[in-house]
C-alpha cells in the first residue's frame, strides 16, 4: 500500500471511531493476555481492574492516531488548490480587463495620483484591483492558503501592486476601506518568495520593472 493510499485512509476515518475501535482492541488484548496468564498460572481473575492500563494505552494510540489525522487534514487544507483554481480561471477570463488595466497603468505613470482629476480615465485600473482584493479578502478568511496563493497568482499581484500602489494609495486617501485587502495580499506572497529565493525586498520591488511586466502583460493577451 502506498504512503498516500495510507495517508487518505486515516484521514478518511473518524474520531469517534478511532477512539471506540482502537480502545477495544487494546482492551481486548489485555483481557486475552490476562486470561493466558491466569490459565497457566491456575489463578482466577478478580474484578477488571486490570483493564484500565490496557485501556490507558488504548487511548493513547487513538490520540496519536487522532493527531496525525489532523496533520494530514491541516496539509491537505494547506495546500488544496480547488478554489484557487476557481479564481485563476476567472482571472484568465479577463482579458479585457487586464489590457484595459495594464495600458492604462503604462500611459497614465503620471497621474496616477490624480484620481479626481482623472478618474474617468483611470477607472480601468479598478477592474483588476477588485479582483485582487477579492483574493485578498479571501486569504484574509483563510479560504485560500498563503502557500497557495503565492504558487497561483505572485507574478500578479507582485506587477499589479509594485504598478498601482499610487493609484491605490490615492483612492485610500479619500476612502480608507477601498482595496483594504491587497497590500496586505502582497506583503503575505513577498514574504513567501522571498523566503524561496533568498531575494530581498528590493529585487522584487525591481524586478516588475526588469520584465517590463505591463508590456509582458498587453503581449501575452493580444496573442491569446
Amino acid at each position: 500500500m502506498s504512503c498516500n493510499k495510507f495517508n487518505r485512509i486515516i484521514r478518511s476515518i473518524s474520531k469517534e471511531y478511532i477512539v471506540t475501535a482502537v480502545t477495544v482492541f487494546i482492551a481486548g488484548i489485555g483481557i486475552i493476555v490476562q486470561r493466558v496468564s491466569t490459565l497457566s498460572s491456575n489463578s482466577q481473575i478478580n474484578g477488571f481492574g486490570y483493564l484500565i492500563p490496557w485501556c490507558m494505552v488504548g487511548l493513547a494510540i487513538s490520540f496519536l492516531i487522532i493527531g496525525y489525522q489532523s496533520y494530514l487534514s491541516y496539509q491537505r487544507n494547506t495546500y488544496d488548490p480547488a478554489l484557487a483554481l476557481k479564481y485563476d480561471d476567472i482571472f484568465n477570463e479577463m482579458d479585457g480587463e487586464r489590457f484595459s488595466a495594464a495600458k492604462t497603468l503604462m500611459d497614465c505613470k503620471s497621474i496616477l495620483s490624480k484620481v479626481e482629476e482623472y478618474k474617468k480615465q483611470l477607472e480601468p485600473i479598478d477592474d483588476v484591483l477588485d479582483f485582487l482584493d477579492t483574493l485578498g479578502f479571501l486569504l484574509n478568511g483563510d479560504q485560500i492558503s498563503d502557500i497557495v496563493m503565492h504558487q497561483y497568482f505572485y507574478h500578479w499581484i507582485r506587477g499589479y501592486w509594485v504598478f498601482s500602489e499610487a493609484y491605490i494609495r490615492a483612492w485610500q486617501n479619500k476612502e480608507k476601506s477601498r482595496w483594504e485587502n491587497i497590500e496586505n495580499l502582497f506583503e503575505t506572497v513577498l514574504r513567501i518568495e522571498i523566503k524561496l529565493c533568498h531575494s530581498t525586498r528590493k529585487e522584487q520591488f525591481e524586478i516588475p520593472q526588469k520584465d517590463k511586466f505591463l508590456e509582458e502583460e498587453i503581449r501575452v493577451i493580444r496573442a491569446s
